[in-house]
């Protein structure tokens, strides 16, 4: 197996050690604080519309960013079930919630990943709102994109990890 093959060996293996990584912690999450249960679907069936993101940061041993991709409506469910009140509107209070849950989810994928070492550190969360814009990863860069059911809620999480 060329250096190249065998790096593109362990991309793919540590792509899917993330999957199961980030679908634990985020199990985890909505049964603790939104006593819902989350699930994979097939991220085509969440619908593109104008949208919220949270993205966060990671470098060390591994690099890249988690994002998380919301409809304004979804978010404002989000925010609902995490601040105890009705939000019907993307607001600061809506902002704050998106990036506090892609943060318990880049530490819950952490702690999924580092039993033993800091595989990476987090940047604090970026929130990208509006009617249309993209995002996009290096061209050598590994993919993941998983659809999330939780109740009525549907939303996109993107895992980018950089090729080494």
């Amino acid at each position: 197996m060329s250096t190249n093959e065998t790096a593109a060996a362990c991309s793919t293996d540590m792509i899917g050690k993330m999957e199961v990584g980030l679908e634990t912690a985020l199990k985890e999450i909505f049964a603790t604080m939104f006593r819902n249960e989350a699930n994979v679907i097939p991220h085509m069936e969440v619908i593109d519309a104008p949208r919220i993101s949270s993205v966060v940061g990671f470098t060390g041993r591994l690099s890249g960013m988690l994002g998380m991709h919301f409809s304004a409506e979804m978010a404002c469910n989000v925010a609902s079930g995490l601040l105890g009140m009705p939000v019907t509107q993307v607001d600061e209070n809506v902002r704050d919630a998106i990036g506090e849950l892609s943060n318990m989810l880049a530490g819950g994928l952490k702690k999924q990943l580092s039993s033993t070492d800091n595989m990476f550190k987090i940047s604090i969360p970026t929130i990208v709102s509006g009617l249309e814009y993209s995002m996009h990863a290096p061209t050598n860069a590994r993919q993941l994109w998983m659809g999330i059911a939780a109740g009525q809620c549907r939303f996109k999480i993107q895992l980018v990890l950089e090729q080494k």
